[in-house]
């Protein structure tokens, strides 16, 4: 009875770890604060942060969304920033302190 429930065990253990490797995305809990247009750009002017870049994408609904990426030489410091126009939202997904600037072609 022991070895069989040993195989059991093991069995589910491997469809468990089958599981976390599938190629299906995984939602998070991340730290995302939204608000207008003038909260977010208050906080980058308060760092003291410009603008290094902005990408364009759609959402699902295909509602064009726009990311920036502010920083601070200086101080190190660094925030990204989702907005989505056609709700005057911008949402802070990311910030800290400590970035690097890669040349082209060079990767992390």
């Amino acid at each position: 009875m022991v070895i069989k429930m040993k195989s059991l065990i093991a069995g589910l253990a491997l469809v468990v770890a089958s599981n976390v490797n599938a190629e299906e995305p995984q939602k998070l809990n991340l730290p995302v604060i939204c608000g207008s247009a003038e909260q977010f750009a208050e906080v980058v002017d308060k760092a003291q942060e410009t603008q290094k870049f902005l990408g364009e994408s759609i959402n699902q609904n295909g509602t064009p969304l726009y990311t920036f990426v502010f920083g601070n030489q200086e101080t190190g410091t660094w925030t990204v920033g989702l907005y989505n126009r056609e709700m005057q939202t911008v949402c802070m997904v990311g910030y800290g302190k400590g970035y690097s600037v890669f040349p082209d072609g060079q990767r992390f």
